[in-house]
């Protein structure tokens, strides 16, 4: 219990390195690193809430939703340190929880939270439709289910640990896929409008949907996560960074049925009138296996800026970057960057699309488009080495630069502009 003590204070200690602004992203991982995993400064003791002491059963079989409840709303005490621990080696059935300030969901080695397989109120509350996005039963419905493990207004919390929360999603894909759903199916974790966040070392597996999905937030600090979907899971992201400033993604693997990464900003009028960027992002030191690519957009309407994938590998991914918005749809895409990435076996290494599914598209908002994007030390080997399709005026001041790809087809372009230097193959553009 001391060292559980120890390790959420440590945690929480970090959390104010995010706002600091000394303090650059590749520092915060190191004092993850030395602090959480190492010294285990202790700020102040809080509450260890074993949900066993609350009556979980941890077989796997009982429904212990209203027992992790009872642990989750026990151990939120205003300004403590709160620790909820699952224990190893037990699987915990239940159904959606809240995550609050100031707490830590533990999970030790070998734990499972189950997801349970119901659509009924009471395992998935109903929740608000997301501002930034229209009214749709497959995104965005009015109501939605809530996300298994979700956030809302929540500041300086965590999830850490060596367990794994399993989404059981094959239950909501046969709904999804025989069309029997009317609301929009839950995130496996949705953390909204809230702050200071920290994930660290759990799997994440079987979403339902998109998988983890930060929305309205700032300050995050995802490592070292495993994300495993199978492949044709419908919708099944990775991770999507939606209108939230300032995350950092280091060391994860993922493996999907749709985007490994997906940098979005809302969509259409919605996200134009809520205004709200995707901003200060980086990803870097990661393996992404079978899944779409690292993707900007296709939600990108309140804009996003200032993104960096730095150091990735990838094998067997339908693209490395992926670029996919649609004209009219409000806010620019600006300062974007792939720099240092190995691509063993894509089917096209660089895909941009500014026409990709779009529907009821307001022609009095701004175009947006691609600017200042810049592809680097990109290898590996493809079908096609590129496929990039732009409206006229979209996409400006592009930058590649060693690039070597080997593939059977080359590059493809409309409607770039930019400069190219060491390409391989031979760049579809080039204005220097």
């Amino acid at each position: 219990p001391d060292r559980i003590m120890e390790r959420a204070a440590a945690v929480l200690f970090l959390f104010s390195f995010f706002t600091c602004a000394c303090c650059s992203l590749t520092e915060l991982d190191q004092l993850c690193d030395e602090y959480v995993e190492n010294h285990w400064l202790s700020l102040g003791r809080g509450n260890e809430c074993n949900v066993l002491e609350y009556g979980a059963q941890g077989d796997g079989v009982t429904d212990d939703t209203a027992a992790i409840r009872a642990a989750v709303a026990s151990c939120s005490f205003h300004n403590a340190t709160s620790v909820i621990v699952f224990p190893a080696d037990m699987s915990f059935l239940t159904g959606a929880v809240n995550i609050s300030s100031n707490q830590i969901f533990l999970l030790e080695p070998s734990s499972r939270v189950l997801a349970i397989q119901s659509n009924d109120s009471y395992h998935y509350p109903y929740v608000q439709a997301l501002p930034s996005y229209p009214i749709s039963s497959g995104k965005n419905s009015a109501p939605r289910f809530q996300g298994f493990l979700s956030s809302y207004y929540a500041t300086s919390f965590g999830i850490i640990g060596n367990g794994t929360i399993d989404g059981q999603g094959d239950y909501w894909w046969n709904l999804y896929d025989n069309g029997d759903l009317t609301m929009t199916r839950p995130r496996l974790l949705e953390l909204c409008y809230s702050k200071n966040i920290y994930i660290s070392s759990v799997t994440l597996q079987n979403s339902a949907f998109w998988c983890l999905h930060v929305y309205s937030s700032q300050s995050i600090h995802i490592q070292k996560v495993t994300i495993d979907n199978p492949v044709g899971s419908p919708n099944t992201d990775g991770i999507d960074v939606d209108s939230s400033q300032n995350c950092f993604i280091d060391a994860v693997h993922i493996r999907v049925g749709d985007d490994h990464i997906s940098i979005k900003s809302g969509q259409n009028t919605q996200g134009y009138e809520y205004n709200t960027p995707s901003e200060n992002v980086t990803v870097q030191n990661s393996f992404f296996g079978l899944g779409g690519g690292l993707a900007i957009g296709s939600e990108t309407s309140g804009g996003i800026h200032n993104v960096t994938f730095l150091n990735n590998t990838m094998s067997l991914s339908g693209n490395g970057p992926r670029m996919k918005t649609c004209p009219h749809y409000g806010n620019s895409i600006s300062n974007v960057e792939w720099n240092g990435l190995r691509l063993d076996g894509t089917d096209q290494a660089v895909f941009l699309n500014t026409n990709y599914e779009c529907s009821n598209v307001n022609t009095s908002i701004p175009n947006g488009g691609y600017h200042g994007i810049k592809i680097s030390n990109l290898s590996g080997f493809g079908l096609q080495a590129g496929v990039m399709d732009c409206y006229e005026g979209g996409c400006t001041d592009f930058l590649f630069s060693n690039v070597d790809i080997t593939s059977i087809l080359g590059f493809r372009c409309h409607n770039i502009t930019g400069v190219a230097y060491n390409t391989h193959p031979k760049m579809c553009f080039d204005d220097s």
